[in-house]
């Protein structure tokens, strides 16, 4: 698939909404963050977008508190904006079990997603340039 630029600000979020419906409507697994930036495209749509095939969300990053619902997860972002703006017949929502040692964690983690490629993945850049919650805040 051939990235899009796109250079008017003023069409911005409508365009980029109806590239993530196409993305999420084209491919099995998709690799998602829950940063802010999705917020800001899934805000401007009031639609309801069903999707009716099969897929695989995984959550490509996580903010480790000790609560998976805290408002700052990036679990609990994807659940507010992302699962109220599509609605799925058939989601596996694959993401980090929190309040355990890292190592667990990441082992657990690993264990859902070792057999999944995604086709696809729909990563936020933040206001510092960081990718996905890596290397924020850094010089």
């Amino acid at each position: 698939m051939r990235p899009k630029i796109i250079y008017f600000e003023k069409y911005f979020y409508k365009n980029a909404f109806r590239f993530l419906k196409k993305i999420l409507n084209e491919n099995q697994i998709i690799l998602i963050s829950g940063g802010n930036s999705l917020r800001k495209i899934l805000k401007r749509s009031n639609e309801k977008n069903k999707i009716n095939r099969p897929r695989v969300i995984i959550l490509s990053d996580e903010r480790i508190y000790n609560n998976l619902n805290d408002i700052r997860t990036n679990y609990t972002n994807l659940r507010k904006n992302f699962f109220s703006s599509f609605i799925f017949s058939n989601l596996k929502f694959i993401y980090f079990k929190l309040g355990q040692d890292d190592k667990t964690i990441v082992n657990t983690f690993y264990q859902k997603i070792k057999n999944k490629i995604p086709e696809a993945a729909i990563l936020s850049l933040g206001s510092d340039g960081h990718i996905c919650s890596i290397l924020g805040n850094t010089k």
